[in-house]
């Protein structure tokens, strides 16, 4: 009688989790990737599954591998419990890992799944970015170019959160698209360490997912003069006409083989 109330519970317990979820997982629809690079595809998922173990599958809804088993190359699952998402990084891939993949989370009895579609080409691919990984700084703005040669509507977008397609707001960052000749440019200004996470470009039913780490600090021009004078930094000799200034999003960068000498002479002479 006990083994049954138990299994009642259970049974109980699992159809209020599946009722409670309006959506299991959610991750990318569609991406591509040129052959021999690597891919990040971050997968969004229920608070409800944090405890349980994620992995990337190759197949069906029905009927799906482990990739890691099945793939003869370098796979890793990273599973970031705070934000609720895991991801799957597919290194050095080739035409052969085209097919239908799915996010999976193993509960017993259970199997959350969201399928996308990975198409990787020896060409140009789709829709893709310089790089998935971008940094900004609290305060600034940040500038991603999405890459494509189609006719589609174009959108930036936040992981399980809005989209915007011409100018709007996500998580108190301001977001502006312009269209360029090779796609469009996403502008995000007023940046806070709330805007740390997952977003991706669309172009229509394509994805390219884009991570971004605000940090709460801005490397400047002052830091580096403080760290100068206080002896913080141990700089070579070098000359004022030699001193490397650049500028990364309006942010005066001082490399480290520049002395407080050229740094007071490169002032005197603004």
């Amino acid at each position: 009688m006990m083994m049954m109330m138990m299994q009642l519970f259970l049974l109980t317990l699992l159809i209020t989790v599946k009722q409670s979820v309006t959506q299991n997982i959610i991750t990318v629809d569609q991406v591509s990737v040129q052959q021999g690079k690597s891919i990040i595809i971050p997968c969004l998922y229920h608070a409800d599954y944090i405890h349980y173990p994620k992995y990337l599958c190759f197949g069906t809804k029905y009927f799906c591998k482990d990739v890691k088993q099945l793939k003869n190359r370098m796979v890793s699952v990273s599973d970031n419990q705070t934000q609720h998402i895991f991801t799957a990084t597919l290194k050095n891939v080739t035409t052969r890992d085209t097919g239908a993949y799915l996010c999976s989370v193993e509960i017993p009895g259970f199997k959350p799944k969201k399928s996308f579609q990975l198409k990787v080409t020896t060409a140009t691919p789709e829709l893709y970015v310089d790089d998935q990984i971008v940094t900004g700084y609290e305060g600034s703005h940040l500038l991603i170019s999405c890459y494509h040669q189609t006719r589609k509507p174009n959108a930036w977008c936040k992981i399980g959160g809005p989209c915007v397609s011409t100018i709007g707001n996500i998580s108190g960052a301001s977001v502006q698209l312009r269209s360029t000749e090779r796609g469009f440019k996403v502008t995000m200004s007023e940046l806070s360490v709330d805007n740390s996470g997952w977003y991706w470009c669309s172009a229509g039913d394509q994805q390219m997912p884009v991570y971004i780490s605000v940090q709460s600090a801005v490397p400047n021009w002052e830091s580096n003069r403080q760290m100068a004078e206080s002896g913080a930094l141990d700089l070579p000799a070098r000359t004022a006409g030699n001193f490397p200034l650049t500028l990364k999003q309006g942010v005066a960068f001082v490399p480290p083989t520049v002395t407080l000498g050229a740094m007071r002479a490169f002032d005197r002479q603004k």
